[in-house]
């Protein structure tokens, strides 16, 4: 892909003889390439990139425990797509999610006075002053990715001290048990960090995230699933019931082979692509339909990205029997290049939260190497995650969650913990998606839970956890004694950080707290909501949406 620079966007020819036109997103398109990135790991570590994941492990220890300093380093990831996801909104003419721009911005709100944030946009510098923490600005706007931007600046410090490197490592030498807050511990931060350890001298840095690992095994749906291949080769399914068929299906997934769990589940089965031509996936996936009906009689199905995050690359509700679309889904997801599942659609159980019903998608969660309080419900817009609400176990039956499926989801969480840490540890933050709901077919009315997406890694729900955490605080109230929200929209222009901050602060009754999380204008915006009950939190928190929606919403 060829991108020319011009004065206020950057242009790239399409195939169909078009231009391409980017701009507004306060990063360029460029990206390292694969060759690009090994020959960055050779230049800077002297080792292949096959050797990455052992030397990272070595110089990278993950950190369970309250943390004093930080290093903030989020950068999205081209392991989730986000410069693909945007590009091919773009092409089709589509509001583009900007990944880069908002979980760069929203990143200093974990942050708090004394710790250090590497950023670059104008809305990130916003959050970061709003945050009260010390700023490394970056001035190369022209890469999507900072991890990057990152290992450019690393090459270039071997030949001339570049000042953002020497002041990292001046940070970490002077604070080293300061710990490094990561939205994803990707090949370039693997091969950054690893590099930047050697220039501190210190023995390992400390990070936020995951074992390489962890975070390679597990931050993926394709291991809540068994292959096509693997599938197709379990005998005798036609003699058993549903609930048996998914039992011994389950027992072909790499948790089960890998970690002996036996999770709650939904049919569904991966979707190879490293290798394979587009003739083999398209069969694969007709393949999975096929089982999914004569092995459950199932009509509908729902197709996703293994390693997409936010509903990114969902298609829901396929008709099983249309084997014209299904190739025609095959042919668009084949063009990613990764892996995607197959698995059953689900009729999700439903709770009205205030004026609005919300499918019941709940998660729970590992902070800081143990299984966080409660669980959380996902706000959703279509497929994509759009906030949190926090649910313990006396809210819970109220949703619609019953006292043991509560109890499940928590178990569930907690044994994989467990699993981990039997097998040498590494699982520091994460969290598992649920779904509740029927499937039909051979399950008839049962109301199933199920494992849904394993995000094993940071996730949205770390800003409810952190904002309540602050509201805490704030406001004196003791942990366990109220509840709370966060929601994302897409603002408009007009609604800055200062904005929105001046119109929560206008909307606060008594025993009640909100706050900005982050904002980038056209884009994204989070804000946190906290009530002593859960009802005056729904009802504050829908007064807020109608005035946000009435003048600040695209």
């Amino acid at each position: 892909m060829q991108w020319k620079k011009t004065e206020n966007a950057w242009i790239t020819p399409l195939e169909d003889g078009t231009q391409l036109e980017w701009k507004n997103f306060g990063v360029g398109p460029l990206n390292l390439n694969p060759e690009e990135r090994a020959a960055l790991c050779q230049q800077l570590l002297n080792i292949e990139v096959s050797g990455l994941s052992d030397v990272a492990t070595q110089a990278l220890e993950p950190f369970a425990g309250n943390i004093d300093k930080s290093l903030i380093l989020h950068s999205t990831s081209t392991d989730l797509g986000a410069f693909p996801g945007d590009f091919t909104k773009l092409k089709l003419g589509l509001q583009a999610k900007n990944y880069a721009g908002y979980v760069e911005t929203r990143a200093p709100f974990l942050g708090k006075e004394g710790d250090l944030a590497v950023g670059r946009m104008a809305s990130w510098k916003i959050s970061a002053t709003k945050a009260g923490i010390r700023q490394l600005d970056i001035s190369n706007l022209s890469h999507y990715y900072l991890s990057d931007v990152l290992l450019i600046l690393a090459a270039q410090h071997q030949e001339t001290p570049v000042p953002v490197i020497v002041q990292l490592i001046d940070y970490l030498k002077t604070y080293p048990h300061a710990v490094i807050r990561l939205y994803v511990l990707d090949q370039s931060f693997q091969i950054f960090l690893s590099w930047l350890k050697q220039q501190t001298g210190l023995k390992q840095l400390y990070i936020d995230a995951n074992s390489p690992a962890v975070a390679a095994n597990w931050n993926t749906k394709s291991c809540l699933y068994p292959t096509v291949a693997k599938a197709r080769n379990i005998e005798h399914l036609d003699i058993k019931e549903a609930h048996e068929v998914l039992a011994l299906e389950r027992q072909a997934t790499p948790f089960y082979d890998r970690l002996g769990l036996h999770l709650p589940g939904l049919p569904g089965y991966v979707i190879q692509r490293e290798n394979r031509s587009l003739s083999d996936f398209c069969q694969q996936l007709l393949d999975a339909a096929i089982l999914l009906k004569e092995r459950y009689d199932l009509e509908k199905g729902c197709l996703k990205a293994c390693d997409s995050g936010d509903g990114a690359r969902i298609t829901p509700n396929i008709d099983l029997t249309d084997e014209k679309r299904i190739m025609a889904l095959g042919a668009t997801a084949y063009a990613y290049g990764d892996d995607y599942v197959l698995e059953s659609h689900v009729n999700y159980s439903s709770a009205s939260v205030g004026k609005q019903e919300i499918k019941l998608t709940p998660s729970a969660h590992i902070r800081a190497g143990k299984l966080a309080a409660g669980i959380t419900l996902q706000f959703t817009k279509g497929t994509s995650w759009v906030g949190n609400l926090y649910v313990d176990e006396q809210l819970a039956p109220q949703l619609g969650i019953s006292a043991n499926y509560y109890r499940l989801i928590r178990n569930t969480m907690d044994r994989f913990l467990e699993s981990c840490q039997k097998q040498g540890g590494g699982l520091v933050i994460g969290g598992i998606d649920f779904s509740i709901g029927r499937l039909g077919g051979r399950f008839g009315d049962d109301v199933l839970l199920g494992v849904q997406d394993p995000n094993i890694s940071f996730n949205g729900a770390e800003f409810l956890r952190e904002f309540m955490n602050r509201a805490s605080i704030y406001k004196n109230w003791e942990t366990g004694t109220f509840y709370a929200a966060t929601w994302v929209f897409v603002p408009h222009s007009k609604c800055t950080h200062d904005v929105l901050e001046t119109l929560l602060s206008e909307q606060e009754p008594l025993n009640t707290h909100s706050s900005v999380i982050a904002v980038v204008p056209n884009y994204w915006a989070m804000i946190g909501v906290a009530a002593l009950t859960y009802d005056l939190l729904i009802e504050h928190l829908e007064r807020l949406q109608m005035v946000i929606e009435k003048d600040f919403i695209i």
